[in-house]
């Protein structure tokens, strides 16, 4: 109960700045503080001075401080709401001095409070102010406009009454975020996603470019629906560039305060820009990896001996697929195990990585579910059109998912029966994008609300867990887990039990092992990403900055593990270590 409390602690601030709608709290005086004795006058003051804007405010953060960062609700696009940002500043902040308090008692004053500071100090403090920075820093180049000489603080907007904006025809639904624009707009530039830790953003983590970042992708795709590059074309580009080395790995999704989805602006932008521009070949085998492995597995010594052969290499390379990579076997399914005689029902929905590639990631999935007593339905689907969402082929994603969810109502037509997966790439495409293709769908919601990685299924399901608990014992072996990123940005379940990576660290320490999880970004990667030679460079970067030194120093007696396929493979690049599927240790 506490995780969950400090869980929305720490969401708070991002669903606030999520709400839908041209009106979006705005930070212009989320600074001031006032003494205690008098934070109830200055709420309810403030509450009547918004009042009379036709507006109100989200009030978030330390209250027990006298600080209170106060967003008013208001759409910079529209001049009544311009003229009402200017009025709100001017009275908070006379409030805030005639009640004792500080324009900022915080972060500091900067352009948006500068303008405001003689109320504060009065005329000859900022005189003072005016000849100290002037003594050192006579040509003003020192952080300028800033404390002293500073412009009005509705000078420089990111909006702005001219702002005008036009997103594009897109086969991902953004209404949840006020369409395409609104996805958008969705970054107010605080800039967490310029740090060294956590999830978000691998690419800006190991570049430290501004570009790499998700607020510089999302500059330059609004300067780009907004017309402020003078030449179209160069604004196509340069988000292109930007976008390139966006990894997909989601962790925006959950780690940036106002809840910006750059992975879903990906896909719709890919859309777009290959609607006028020649794909790289390479997409098509990426892309179409779900249907070409059968193929190739049919027939695996002779496919495995041409991706090994010289020709087929430097054929590669000139397709832009990385020389000093390793391609995958392709190898046959193999047989799954025999049915449990009874016990509850559940659909599984293979993929074409783990079916082809590491086929007894496949069948210890399924192993695992017979020794918990489950009777597996396998459909025929064979994943959730990843590789295809990945690349941008958006209406060929929605055809795929459009048979899927006709194979499930066929084979659930009530639609009670959970949907299990071993690859998080695909299953959790059921919980995301799969909404996204097929809004008020009911057959999606109901597929989206019942999708669940094994483990995530087994915890939720007592007597199935008891029983794996009996046929399978980690007598206290060592693991070194690496979580995918797509579990890392999974929010808190509604039912308060662990998911995501947390249920992977959960389910393998109920069965009995010692579970260490890598506290690393994405893996590097990212699917196709790692594999295209524009991007090996990063890719081994970002592996490099905490994934591979944790892995090296894990002694020979550690099991290595990784939940994601490319991850796998990402570690037997970097470090030539075998990394295993959890599910092998239950069900190997």
């Amino acid at each position: 109960r506490q995780r969950q409390v400090w869980r929305l602690r720490k969401v708070g601030l991002g669903l606030l700045q999520s709400r839908p709608g041209r009106r979006r709290g705005q930070t212009f005086i989320e600074d001031v503080t006032v003494p205690l004795a008098h934070l109830g006058e200055y709420v309810r003051s403030m509450e009547r001075l918004l009042a009379r804007y036709g507006t109100q405010g989200v009030f978030y953060a330390h209250a027990s401080a006298g600080c209170l960062h106060m967003r008013p609700l208001l759409d910079l696009t529209q001049a009544d709401d311009v003229r009402a940002l200017r009025a709100i500043a001017a009275e908070s902040i006379a409030l805030a001095v005639r009640l004792g308090g500080v324009a900022s008692g915080e972060h500091g004053d900067g352009l948006a409070r500068s303008e405001w500071l003689e109320q504060q100090f009065g005329t000859q403090v900022m005189g003072l102010f005016r000849t100290l920075k002037r003594a050192a820093d006579p040509q003003g180049i020192l952080n300028p406009d800033k404390v002293v000489d500073a412009p009005p603080m509705d000078a420089n907007l990111r909006y702005g009454v001219g702002y005008r904006a036009q997103g594009w025809p897109t086969t991902l639904n953004f209404s949840s975020q006020g369409g395409l624009t609104g996805a958008i707009e969705q970054c107010n530039g605080a800039g967490v996603c310029r740090k060294e830790g956590g999830v978000m953003c691998p690419s800006f983590q190991a570049a430290r470019e501004e570009m790499h970042s998700t607020r510089g992708r999302a500059n330059l795709l609004r300067a780009l629906i907004s017309g402020r590059f003078p030449v179209q074309a160069l604004a196509e580009e340069a988000a292109r560039a930007a976008l390139d080395t966006c990894l997909a790995c989601k962790g925006c999704q959950s780690e940036c305060p106002s809840g910006v989805d750059m992975a879903k602006v990906k896909y719709a932008f890919w859309e777009r820009y290959y609607r006028s521009h020649r794909r790289p070949a390479r997409d098509y085998l990426f892309a179409g990896f779900g249907r070409l492995a059968p193929l190739g597995a049919r027939l695996a010594p002779l496919t495995n001996a041409l991706l090994g052969s010289a020709p087929v290499r430097l054929l590669a390379a000139r397709l832009g697929i990385a020389p000093q990579r390793t391609f995958p076997r392709v190898l046959p399914p193999l047989p799954a195990p025999p049915p449990a005689a009874a016990g509850p029902p559940v659909l599984y929905l293979p993929d074409a990585f783990t079916r082809y590639t590491e086929p007894w990631v496949e069948r210890a999935a399924l192993e695992t579910l017979r020794r918990a007593g489950l009777r597996v339905h396998m459909l025929r689907t064979l994943g959730a059109a990843r590789p295809l969402i990945s690349k941008g082929f958006l209406p060929q994603a929605r055809a795929h998912l459009q048979r899927l969810l006709a194979e499930l109502q066929q084979a659930d037509p009530a639609g009670e029966i959970p949907i299990l997966g071993a690859e998080p790439s695909e299953l959790y495409t059921l919980r995301d994008e799969l909404l996204d293709f097929f809004p008020g769908d009911a057959a999606a919601q109901a597929a989206a609300r019942r999708a669940w990685l094994v483990d995530e299924f087994l915890l939720r399901h007592p007597p199935a867990l008891a029983l794996l608990e009996r046929r399978c014992s980690g007598g206290g072996r060592r693991v070194l887990l690496h979580t995918h990123c797509f579990q890392k940005a999974r929010p808190p379940a509604d039912d308060g039990l662990p998911i995501g990576g947390e249920a992977t660290r959960a389910l393998l320490e109920a069965l009995g092992y010692q579970v260490e999880v890598v506290e690393a970004s994405c893996c590097g990667m990212a699917g196709a990403f790692g594999y295209e030679a524009g991007h090996y460079e990063l890719s081994m970067q970002i592996g490099g900055l905490r994934l591979f030194p944790a892995v090296r120093a894990a002694g020979e007696d550690v099991i290595i593990a990784a939940v994601g396929t490319s991850c796998r493979h990402q570690i037997a690049d970097g470090v030539a270590r075998q990394a295993l599927h959890p599910l092998v240790l239950l069900g190997g």
